[in-house]
């Protein structure tokens, strides 16, 4: 498998253009998220869920058990889905599976986006995934509980802080 490497906060796509056999883009965890449906969106959308609203061409899938064929796709976009997961190592090895490339975006490890979130296990620190301390875990789900995020974190601050973006060509 190729090893990703991390380019900051880029936000520019990363393709393997001539080389890709029908340039579909797949979204793997689009959910559908009313504040910024079009900005995760490609060709085919999948999730584990339902979304809550329309999303085109939606699959409801597993994002480690991707049900499509060896490099369908000439781009795997995977915006702030890989923190969620059990396996990161099983969804990097099923983006390259079936993408020509894949791009995968997660908070920057020194952000607090990466830690008051309580559904997140995983943050990018010196070049690999490392497991949330359960210790944070509770912190967060503690001061979500008790509505204190948003006031020590400084609420819409949060979305505005830096991503970490993994990109590799899995030819």
């Amino acid at each position: 498998m190729p090893k990703p490497h991390e380019t900051g906060n880029e936000k520019t796509a990363y393709g393997s253009g001539e080389d890709a056999s029908h340039g579909l883009k797949l979204a793997v965890g689009c959910g559908g998220n009313p504040e910024y449906p079009d900005a995760t969106l490609r060709d085919v959308n999948l999730d584990i869920r339902i979304p809550n609203v329309d999303v085109k061409n939606f699959v409801l899938a597993d994002a480690v058990h991707l049900p499509f064929r060896r490099k369908a796709f000439e781009e795997v976009y995977g915006a702030h889905i890989i923190e969620h997961l059990d396996d990161p190592k099983a969804f990097i090895i099923e983006c390259t599976r079936v993408g020509e490339c894949y791009e995968i975006s997660t908070p920057q490890w020194f952000s607090a986006a990466a830690y008051i979130d309580p559904t997140h296990k995983w943050v990018w620190f010196a070049g690999k995934f490392r497991r949330i301390p359960r210790f944070l875990s509770q912190l967060s789900r503690f001061l979500f509980a008790n509505k204190l995020a948003d006031s020590i974190f400084g609420g819409e601050e949060i979305s505005r802080l830096g991503e970490t973006t993994l990109r590799c060509d899995s030819k």
